[in-house]
């Protein structure tokens, strides 16, 4: 059994998120593998925002829930804010 401090594991799944990323906030969204020295393939997404910030995202599925964590991360590098969260994205 896992334990989540927010008492769920997260509250939107990934392809939620990239949906509104790339229909609210114009980012562009890629998807694509990458492959490993030892031969495991990895699905990758990078997601660019219109002022070319970028983030890239290994080996989340689409239907995973996002940790807090992760959704307050991708603001960040992103430089947008996901409307449900609470996190704060700073100007600079």
């Amino acid at each position: 059994m896992n334990a989540y401090p927010f008492g769920h594991a997260g509250f939107i799944r990934f392809k939620e998120y990239l949906y509104w990323a790339a229909t609210s906030e114009k980012c562009r969204v890629q998807t694509g593998y990458c492959t490993l020295e030892d031969g495991e393939v990895l699905a990758t997404t990078t997601v660019t925002a219109p002022s070319g910030k970028h983030v890239i995202i290994v080996d989340v599925h689409a239907d995973e829930f996002l940790p807090i964590s992760s959704l307050a991360y991708y603001d960040r590098r992103l430089g947008i804010q996901w409307p449900g969260s609470s996190t704060a994205v700073s100007s600079s």
